[in-house]
């Protein structure tokens, strides 16, 4: 199933995402998830998250045509994000010593 966001509406602090779905069959069906944006604040989720996770919560429960991101959802979401910020960077990609990209050009010794 293929979701595409169509827009939104809000009422008062719920925000209503909309969303096309379209089946292998090529057939149409219309979702809505729900989203608190008092409990997005509390867990610091980004607003500009929201669709994205709204999607994932469409992937997971195709069965109903209306649902929230759920305050579980949101903590689940907020402790895999503090989780991946605690982990070690890594640092930048290097070539192993003696090895070259294909677009390097050497100077020629005159």
């Amino acid at each position: 199933m293929l979701f595409t966001l169509e827009g939104f509406e809000q009422v008062e602090n719920i925000r209503h995402y909309h969303f096309d779905a379209v089946n292998d069959d090529r057939s149409r069906r219309q979702f809505v998830v729900g989203v608190d944006l008092d409990l997005i604040r509390r867990y610091r989720i980004p607003l500009q998250e929201l669709p994205l996770l709204c999607m994932g919560v469409l992937e997971r429960q195709t069965n109903l045509a209306s649902t929230m991101f759920t305050e579980r959802d949101m903590v689940q979401y907020a402790d895999a994000r503090a989780a991946a910020a605690e982990s070690p960077k890594k640092g930048p990609r290097r070539s192993p010593a003696g090895k070259r990209g294909p677009n390097l050009v050497l100077p020629s010794k005159i």
